[in-house]
């Protein structure tokens, strides 16, 4: 059984549609633009919010509405792998190292195999000289300042 889509199921797709042409094309702020009428439209939507915050954590104005969606949406969904990845990318980004930590070990505790969130973890570790074992990861899309 086929069933047609309503005018706002048309609507959220059109909009993730160029959001995602954005993307792809690197224009976070014109991302912006499109993932917030989608968030709008489906508030409830964790996909929306972090794909949000994801697009707003590339551009340093808006680092701490980023985080603040990022905790959102997985507070909507907490058991979504790809956004406590982006969220603790993006608060090593900000140099929040202990933030950073929190968010892979939460993620550790629904994923308990996750090679990327150990790979961080042990990166964040001081070594014996007390620095960090990385230097600040590269930004998954590049910043904008």
């Amino acid at each position: 059984m086929h069933r047609e889509k309503t005018g706002a199921e048309e609507s959220l797709d059109e909009w993730m549609n160029r959001a995602n042409e954005c993307l792809r094309a690197q224009n976070f702020v014109g991302s912006i633009v499109w993932l917030r009428k989608c968030h709008e439209a489906a508030p409830e939507s964790a996909l929306y919010l972090a794909m949000l915050a994801r697009s707003l954590g590339t551009i340093a104005q808006y680092e701490n509405e980023a985080v603040e969606l990022f905790q959102k949406a997985i507070d909507l969904d907490p058991w979504k792998v790809p956004v406590y990845l982006q969220f603790g990318e993006l608060l090593e980004e900000m140099e929040l190292p202990e933030r950073a930590r929190s968010i892979y070990s939460k993620l550790l505790e629904i994923s308990p195999t996750n090679a990327k969130a150990h790979e961080r973890l042990a990166l964040l570790e001081p070594d014996e000289d007390g620095e960090k074992r990385s230097s600040r990861i590269p930004h998954l899309f590049g910043r904008k300042n």
